[in-house]
């Protein structure tokens, strides 16, 4: 795990702090800007949604955002 010193705040699950611990900068207008909104409107809490199931469509398009060609996944590694 990240819990050693110096490590907690990336201890987490939300994307858009570890973005900006990583000195990552998305501008509206970057190609990579509509996958990245779908990636991150993505909650662990969507895991365990009480009753209200995650569509197949919701599915798809966060995994063709964020591991897809041309995702966001793919951006990070050239990025980085």
């Amino acid at each position: 795990m990240c819990r050693q010193k110096g490590w907690d705040a990336l201890y987490t699950h939300d994307l858009i702090r570890i973005a900006e611990l990583a000195g990552i900068s998305i501008q509206p207008m970057d190609a990579i800007a509509p996958k990245w909104k779908v990636v991150i409107q993505w909650s662990r809490h969507h895991m365990y949604a009480n009753g209200s199931a995650v569509t197949d469509r919701v599915l798809d398009d966060l995994y063709t955002a964020s591991l897809g060609a041309e995702g966001v996944l793919q951006w990070l590694e050239e990025k980085l």
